[in-house]
């Protein structure tokens, strides 16, 4: 197989992802062999911050086509749950939607934490954090934005 065949359909971002991993992963094992030009970087936490990105963005394309597909009735217990929940044929389930919505929006909020912790994020820190997710924060007077309760 050649390289652009298979290259070709691939998604640009994915493959820009995979290339960032390999690359920092490479760089962390020469790290761990003792190469002193990679002995001032943080590469463990630069190849944890870049696998993170990649698993993040490959659970967000996996929702994606999950519910492209529960809207198409692709599978056969997609066309039950279309059954199930008395939706016509070639109707949408917005509730899905919906579901995903907020599954992507827990999954890329919950990222920068995941790597804040691999480059040292302190308790106190995500102390703070957790206390400006419930507490919010004012925009102007009367407007008062609480992280913590988007979802709800």
């Amino acid at each position: 197989m050649s390289i652009s065949t298979f290259l070709r359909g691939r998604n640009p971002v994915t493959l820009l992802l995979v290339a960032a991993v390999l690359l920092t992963g490479c760089a962390w094992a020469l790290q761990q062999m003792g190469m002193a030009f990679f002995a001032s970087y943080p590469m463990q936490a630069i190849a944890l911050s870049a696998g993170t990105v990649l698993l993040v963005w490959l659970i967000s394309v996996a929702l994606k086509w999950l519910g492209e597909t529960i809207h198409a009735g692709r599978f056969t217990w997609q066309r039950r749950l279309h059954k199930y929940l008395d939706v016509e044929e070639g109707k949408r389930i917005h509730e899905a939607d919906w579901v995903g919505v907020v599954l992507q929006l827990l999954l890329w909020s919950l990222m920068p934490l995941v790597i804040l912790h691999f480059w040292g994020l302190s308790e106190t820190s995500l102390r703070l954090l957790s206390k400006f997710a419930s507490t919010g924060f004012n925009i102007s007077d009367g407007v008062n934005i609480v992280p913590g309760q988007i979802p709800s």
